[in-house]
C-alpha cells in the first residue's frame, strides 16, 4: 500500500503559462531568434509533478506522424533527460511513428543516443552579419 506522504511522479497537462519560466531556461539555444512565444505557438504544455527538488516541462506539437518536442527546460539534481524522453514516448505511441526534435547541445545529443535515438540529418549555418 502507498503511504499517504508519497506523492507519485507524474506529468501533467499544464497551461503554456505554468511552464513558460522552465522553457525559458533553454532560451539561449534559439538561434534564430524567433523568441520562446512563437517558437511554442499551437503547442501542447506538459509539466513535471512530484518529484522533489526538480522542476521540468515541455512544449509538443504534431508533425505528420511524428511528435516534435518543440522546446524543453528543467532544473534537477539528477538529469531529467531520460525521464523526459521516454514520458514523451509514451505520449507518442498509439498515435505516432516516431518522437523528433532538434538540438544544439552535443550532451543532449549524446545522451538521446543512449536513449535509441538516432542522428537524422545536420543543419549548417553560416554568420554573414552581426
Amino acid at each position: 500500500m502507498e503511504n499517504d506522504n508519497q506523492k507519485t511522479v507524474e506529468i501533467k497537462e499544464a497551461s503554456q503559462r505554468d511552464v513558460m519560466p522552465l522553457l525559458a531556461l533553454a532560451a539561449g539555444d534559439d538561434v534564430q531568434g524567433l523568441g520562446l512565444d512563437a517558437i511554442v505557438a499551437g503547442c501542447q504544455f506538459y509539466i513535471l509533478d512530484g518529484l522533489p527538488g526538480a522542476e521540468m516541462a515541455y512544449a509538443l506539437r504534431a508533425a505528420g506522424s511524428e511528435l516534435w518536442i518543440q522546446a524543453g527546460g528543467g532544473k534537477a539534481s539528477v538529469d531529467l533527460t531520460a525521464l523526459g524522453l521516454a514520458a514523451i514516448e509514451r505520449q507518442a505511441e498509439g498515435g505516432f511513428k516516431s518522437v523528433g526534435f532538434q538540438t544544439r547541445r552535443r550532451g543532449l545529443v549524446k545522451k538521446a543516443m543512449r536513449a535509441g535515438y538516432q542522428i537524422d540529418g545536420y543543419i549548417m549555418r553560416k554568420v554573414v552579419s552581426a
